[in-house]
């Protein structure tokens, strides 16, 4: 049988990835290229997520798959949008699509999930996007601390 672990502490805490994107950004301000921007954008979403994903776990919570610790996308998006946190929310969301399903730059995105479903949207990532999805990957970690 599927032997899963338990943990009782978060280990998953994104602060010092951040810390360390908004140095490196600072630091080689000019050099980033877009895959750069792109793997960034998609690196602070996911941790953010997987932060969550691990706090609704300690606190009780399951998910799907064999010991329940797989979490939905739209299930994060939804309790960020219940704590006030809808616009940061979608800037992280909808360039986190763009950065990792779509190839052209700029282009039109089509988002799937559910809080969002069938909105059409021009986006272009550049390093002025990454500095604003830093900004709000602040504030949503501020909310999941307190979560």
């Amino acid at each position: 049988m599927y032997r899963c672990i338990r943990r009782d502490q978060p280990r998953l805490k994104p602060h010092e990835l951040l810390s360390l994107i908004e140095n490196y950004t600072a630091k080689y301000r000019g050099t980033l290229n877009e895959v750069m921007i792109k793997r960034i954008i998609s690196m602070i979403y996911l941790s953010l997520f997987n932060y969550w994903a691990e706090k609704i776990y300690i606190r009780g919570g399951r998910g799907e798959d064999f010991c329940q610790d797989m979490f939905r996308y739209s299930q994060f998006h939804r309790e960020m949008i219940s704590h006030g946190l809808d616009h940061a929310m979608f800037v992280l969301y909808e360039y986190r699509t763009a950065s990792d399903h779509y190839i052209l730059n700029p282009t039109y995105i089509e988002l799937k999930d559910p809080n969002w479903k069938g909105i059409r949207i021009s986006v272009e990532i550049n390093f002025n996007v990454l500095l604003e999805i830093l900004k709000l990957s602040r504030e949503l970690l501020k909310a999941l601390d307190e979560y």
